[in-house]
């Protein structure tokens, strides 16, 4: 049915915005000037997520599923493992950025206006 086909490809447009244009991107360049568009990007995504999820659970609540909708969304634990990953990516570009600012023990050398890969994120 074409509602299906319609979620399925919504569903991997999301997966891929955060994964494949976003997490294992080698040559994106996150800097304190655009890191705010990448967090509203994965904000949205996530919240694509969130929103499938509690959906799910409440078609299970209401027991309103079928054998085919029956698992229509991330796990709970693969939802945390994403989101945890995410903003965990973005905690430590934040603090890298404001310590690159800030930090007086920096040989001059360092360029503090330098940048971030969102391949980081996988380490």
């Amino acid at each position: 049915n074409l509602a299906g086909k319609i979620a399925t490809f919504e569903f991997f447009a999301h997966t891929s915005e955060i994964y494949n244009l976003r997490l294992l991107k080698m040559d994106e360049l996150i800097t304190w000037a655009n890191i705010e568009v990448y967090k509203e990007q994965a904000e949205k995504n996530l919240t694509y997520f969130s929103d499938l999820y509690l959906a799910m659970i409440k078609r299970k609540k209401d027991k309103l599923y079928s054998a085919d909708w029956r698992m229509t969304g991330l796990p709970g634990c693969t939802f945390d493992i994403l989101r945890i990953t995410v903003s965990g990516f973005f905690g430590y570009a934040e603090y890298l950025f404001q310590l690159a600012k800030t930090s007086p023990s920096l040989p001059e050398s360092v360029n503090r206006d330098f940048a971030v890969t969102p391949a980081q994120s996988n380490t």
